[in-house]
């Protein structure tokens, strides 16, 4: 097998372990869609919940479709509608109920939608797939391809086309996932980056990682009419208030501790801030004083346990049976979900003991949910 499919083979089992974690669908569409580079490549790829009228309800894109968010927010319901993205449109632009290309349509390409949100970031053409349950679209993915990059061929489609069923599950499992306690249920990812920044707060300079941090932190979100949801404070805030704390340590003033846990619809963040150089009198003056920031992204557990048994010798079968543990589900419950039997669960993790040589689940909890300082999920 060529080296290409068998990253996309492991991409398609890591895309399908996290559909099937249980927790909340925007908790888990960010790692997913960046893993979907790994099997169809693309300039970026955005991903639409749609509410029961056909109407928008959140979205999540990557960039380079970052630049323009701010002005959809003025009213990205129209926007939408503007540009296709209507229930009944769906249905008519549809091929086979499920695709269309309607970011490939001349009616597209002369939209507000194109013009605010596609054009500025270079975007030439893209696909569109949708997720149905219950005889309508419940969510929009799609991707979307600079100039140098080539329409979507047949054989792409279908390997996108294998990812709908898995994601209609994840939008259908996630009816029945609480928010209750969840603040006390994430755990670190191993995702973190590091970021310079002036007395004023002003990103100096960003690593890749903390690049793609703070833009979980800066990234809207639309629920009803557009407003803004999630419990934490904007990025630039943020980093603006640990500096000041900073500033206060240096000024040697009573300070809250230089760092802030913040917590959106995307996961739960930290920014811890650490003096690089700087003057007591230096606030306010970019030149004089420099900080540094790590900014870290914590995950619920079900993601954590995923993300570590992609690198764990296990079978897909096994691996499942270990994600619904870390759930917490029944024997019973698990053979509802999965199909095997209490009896069959025992000998699968028998054998899960012996390929990880350990000798208990609390063994085994242990090692799904210990994290790796690592900067990219490796599937």
């Amino acid at each position: 097998m060529k080296q290409k499919d068998r990253a996309a083979d492991s991409a398609l089992a890591y895309v399908r372990l996290l559909c099937s974690t249980g927790v909340k669908s925007t908790l888990v569409v960010p790692d997913l869609l960046r893993t979907l580079h790994d099997v169809v490549p693309a300039t970026g790829y955005v991903f639409t919940w749609m509410d029961m009228a056909g109407g928008l309800a959140a979205m999540y894109c990557e960039p380079p479709l970052d630049t323009p968010v701010p002005e959809f927010l003025k009213d990205p319901a129209y926007l939408l509608a503007q540009a296709g993205y209507r229930n009944d449109h769906l249905q008519g632009q549809s091929r086979n109920g499920q695709v269309a290309e309607i970011s490939a349509s001349p009616e597209f390409k002369s939209s507000e939608f194109f013009e605010v949100m596609c054009r500025p970031a270079g975007v030439e053409h893209g696909w569109d797939g949708f997720v149905r349950m219950d005889g309508r679209v419940c969510a929009v993915l799609a991707l979307w391809r600079d100039a140098h990059m080539a329409r979507v061929d047949a054989e792409e489609e279908y390997q996108l086309r294998c990812v709908f069923p898995h994601l209609a599950h994840l939008l259908a499992v996630e009816k029945d996932a609480s928010d209750e306690g969840a603040g006390d249920r994430f755990l670190p990812s191993g995702e973190h980056g590091l970021a310079v920044v002036d007395g004023t707060g002003r990103i100096i300079h960003a690593s890749p990682e903390a690049q793609r941090m703070l833009w979980y932190l800066a990234h809207p979100a639309f629920r009803g009419h557009g407003s803004p949801v999630g419990d934490g404070v904007p990025a630039n805030e943020a980093i603006e208030e640990v500096c000041r704390r900073l500033c206060a340590l240096l000024r040697n003033q009573p300070t809250p501790a230089p760092g802030l846990h913040l917590r959106n619809q995307w996961g739960a963040f930290s920014i811890r801030g650490f003096i690089l150089s700087g003057h007591p009198q230096a606030w306010g003056d970019s030149g004089a004083t420099l900080f540094g920031l790590q900014v870290s992204r914590c995950v619920p557990p079900e993601v954590a346990a995923v993300r570590r048994m992609m690198g764990l010798p296990l079978s897909h079968k096994q691996r499942e049976l270990c994600l619904q543990l870390v759930r917490g589900l029944k024997p019973a419950q698990i053979e509802a979900v999965l199909g095997i039997k209490p009896t069959t669960q025992k000998d699968y993790l028998l054998r899960i003991y012996n390929k990880l040589q350990i000798a208990s689940r609390e063994e085994l909890f242990d090692r799904l949910l210990q994290t790796e300082p690592a900067h990219r999920v490796e599937v």
